[in-house]
């Protein structure tokens, strides 16, 4: 009968170890969900904050470009004839330097 009783305190302990490890296990996954849609809430709002700046660059470079291009077409028209003379003499540089490049390549 001593023996009965153990048994069956030692069952009953058992059981209520397993229940505590079952409960903190529950408990260690919700912690672990809670802190995954915590960082996945982080990133989506870096992932917002980082379109933001990539439109903001995008568009100062673009209106940049644009005011680049009303300038230049601006110099054209003011000076039509230093405007070919540079144009000219860009061709030419080009040329030049792919001239070389392909000289190159053939040895």
């Amino acid at each position: 009968m001593l023996e009965e009783n153990k048994m069956r305190e030692l069952g009953e302990k058992a059981g209520e170890a397993g229940q505590e490890a079952k409960r903190q296990a529950k408990s260690f996954g919700q912690s672990l969900r809670d802190m995954g849609e915590e960082a996945s809430s982080t990133a989506k709002e870096k992932l917002g904050q980082l379109r933001e700046s990539a439109s903001e660059y995008y568009d100062e470079g673009r209106d940049r470009v644009l005011k680049m291009k009303e300038n230049a077409e601006h110099y054209i028209q003011e000076y039509p004839g230093r405007s070919v003379l540079i144009a000219a003499a860009v061709g030419l540089l080009v040329g030049f330097l792919f001239k070389r490049t392909r000289t190159v390549e053939r040895y």
